[in-house]
């Protein structure tokens, strides 16, 4: 008998069994809410294997509210104290489910395809979830309201591990924008309830289920790989080059900038004590273990507006002059039709004529003013369709060598994936490559 190598890891937390709902919110979800309202996008990623507990500690129970429920009174509690100084807060949420690798709107009836479409520019620092409807949400209980809604849409099902194992990767998104006077915030927090991996020859009854089992357990071999390259890079190697392996499926393709971008991201594992299940606890902890060795750099998304600011306070100070002004210049022209004889000495215009000329000169510099504002807005506003139109072209390539890549790497016959390393190196070449090309192409 050889007895098993024993093997040590090292997390942040270790919450045991008898940890409450509260006491987890306050481990894990209490700071990423803070870095929120500060400006960082945050996230928290619930991993683990079917049945461990991750939609019970996001989600809990109607007596014993989870993680979700303790973030929504966080939210509301600080946007109330903020808008009793004056900052405007507004809170929109997301909620979306990626089933056999299809895209489903949780907050509306109908598909949303995400991925690879010209809506969906898979490269860091860009929105995920763009097309996904968005809702406005102005209290704890609407939240609520529309949370319970799109659970009751999530896919769900009874297997031999769970009763009520989720079939789906559930991302909930709250969208948060802060104005202060002079600055403006805007971050998003993700929640994202993994669909556990199952042993299909256990967990999966009929086809249907084999089905959704082989498509969870795909998309978390992709999530695995990515963060065991990300974890693995050099320091100071360009994250692009793990743009590849974050786009070949759709769960880390949405999740990549929580993986590799500028985020605050944490990971709760989900373990069962069951000694039946201790394999498969074994390769939660290393993939918590190769996670928690990434790292992000993150930055708050904070907007000065002093220059704008001064543009509109500067607006403000002509209208008011145009207005005065024109005042003005009506009175100067009651004054000449009363007295129309009367002529300027030495040529000298009129107090009417200089106020004239004056309203004209302030008009042009207010003119001016909204002009500069405008084409501010304008130039972002084109920056951001090129880079748009040059990541469609990109991604279609991409998508299609990521799905010929995937075909030949699970379909071949057993020689030519002898070659499979050798293929994915030409591949990652020609990605390199296009990436090159899309980046020139966007400056």
């Amino acid at each position: 008998v050889v007895k098993p190598k024993a093997e040590q890891f090292d997390f942040d937390e270790i919450l045991p069994e008898s940890t409450s709902q509260a006491q987890v919110y306050a481990k894990v979800g209490k700071s990423l809410v803070d870095g929120t309202f500060n400006g960082f996008d945050s996230g928290l990623i619930a991993y683990g294997q079917s049945g461990a507990g991750k939609t019970y500690s996001l989600l809990g129970s109607p007596g014993n509210p989870g993680v979700i429920s303790h973030v929504v009174d966080e939210l509301f509690e600080t946007k109330k104290v903020l808008e009793a100084q004056g900052v405007l807060v507004q809170v929109v949420v997301q909620y979306v489910e990626i089933y056999v690798d299809k895209m489903y709107d949780l907050l509306t009836k109908s598909i949303r395809a995400q991925h690879r479409d010209k809506n969906f520019p898979a490269s860091l620092g860009t929105r995920p979830l763009s097309s996904a409807s968005t809702q406005t949400v102005s209290d704890p209980s609407d939240f609520r309201k529309k949370l319970s809604e799109g659970e009751e849409r999530r896919q769900r099902g009874e297997t031999s591990q769970n009763a009520t194992s989720s079939r789906s990767h559930a991302i909930l998104v709250c969208r948060l924008s802060q104005r202060f006077p002079g600055e403006s915030r805007a971050a998003s927090l993700y929640l994202v309830d993994l669909a556990g991996s199952e042993d299909v020859s256990k967990a999966a009854a009929d086809s249907r289920q084999k089905t959704e089992a082989a498509s969870i357990n795909s998309s978390l071999y992709h999530l695995r790989g990515a963060v065991e390259e990300l974890a693995m890079r050099p320091p100071g190697t360009d994250v692009k080059q793990t743009l590849t392996r974050l786009r070949r499926s759709k769960l880390t393709d949405v999740l990549r900038d929580l993986l590799a971008g500028n985020s605050r991201t944490s990971i709760l594992l989900a373990l069962t004590p069951n000694d039946v299940d201790a394999d498969e606890s074994v390769r939660t902890l290393r993939f918590g273990a190769l996670a928690h060795r990434v790292q992000t750099v993150c930055s708050a998304h904070c907007e000065k507006e002093a220059e704008v600011d001064a543009m509109e306070t500067e607006i403000e100070k002509t209208e008011d002059k145009i207005q005065k002004l024109e005042v003005a210049a009506k009175t100067g022209d009651a004054e000449q039709q009363a007295a129309p004889g009367e002529q300027c000495s030495a040529g000298m215009p009129t107090d009417a004529q200089m106020s004239v000329a004056e309203l004209a000169e302030a008009q042009r510099h207010h003119d001016a003013l909204q002009a500069r504002i405008e084409e501010q807005r304008q130039e972002s506003l084109l920056q951001l369709q090129i880079q748009r139109q040059f990541m469609a072209s990109y991604m279609g390539m991409v998508g299609t060598m990521a799905s010929v890549a995937d075909t030949l790497q699970y379909g071949i016959a057993s020689a030519i994936q002898e070659r499979w390393p050798v293929i994915e190196e030409h591949i990652e070449d020609c990605v390199r490559r296009c990436e090159k090309l899309v980046d020139k192409g966007i400056r």
